[in-house]
């Protein structure tokens, strides 16, 4: 019960922020409006391809359309995803963009255009790893930042990092861009 206040209530603090109203850059007001809050019919169609549809909640199929979206946009060649995410998500992503390889996730890595890890990861010894190799076209996705207590201040001090630059807080999950040509700046906007 007190998950669901606590939505209900993220939600609608951030109502105003939906749609990039208020938001003064062109990188960040495009994300927002093409990304986050687009509407593409394709990736509906794929989650209707899946036997599972039926015991998948509401939660991975907001991520999964995002995750479709999010491929499209960024066209990077490799993807890197948690092993506990692999198949619940490798497929959409490789439907949004047919050229992106997605693999799991290793500590061999010596560099990354796209890292995705989860609460259930030991994600303190890997994002410190990826904050190590990450260069300015990298990007870091962290799902379930509102998990617990843990895991968001573990999230805010990952937003503090002189390492990363912008960020969106996305309740479901976070995005972590390190291009340092952009400001350092943390939106939130409901996914």
């Amino acid at each position: 019960m007190f998950r669901f206040l606590d939505y209900i209530f993220c939600r609608a603090c951030r109502l105003f922020r939906t749609l990039g109203f208020g938001v003064q850059s062109p990188f960040a007001y495009h994300f927002i409006r093409k990304v986050i809050k687009g509407h593409d019919s394709a990736s509906i169609s794929i989650l209707r391809k899946r036997d599972d549809l039926e015991i998948v909640s509401k939660q991975i199929k907001i991520l999964a359309n995002f995750y479709y979206r999010f491929s499209h946009f960024l066209q990077v060649s490799v993807w890197y995803l948690s092993p506990d995410l692999f198949p619940i998500y490798s497929q959409f992503i490789k439907e949004g963009c047919s050229h992106t390889q997605v693999e799991c996730l290793s500590s061999a890595l010596t560099t990354f255009s796209v890292a995705h890890i989860s609460d259930k990861d030991d994600y303190l010894k890997v994002c410190d790893r990826l904050l190590e190799i990450a260069n300015s076209h990298s990007v870091l996705i962290f799902e379930g930042i509102h998990k617990d207590v843990d895991i968001f201040l573990f999230w805010k001090r990952l937003v503090k990092d002189s390492r990363t630059f912008v960020s969106f807080d996305l309740y479901y999950c976070g995005v972590v861009f390190f291009d340092k040509k952009m400001y350092k700046r943390n939106y939130k906007v409901n996914l």
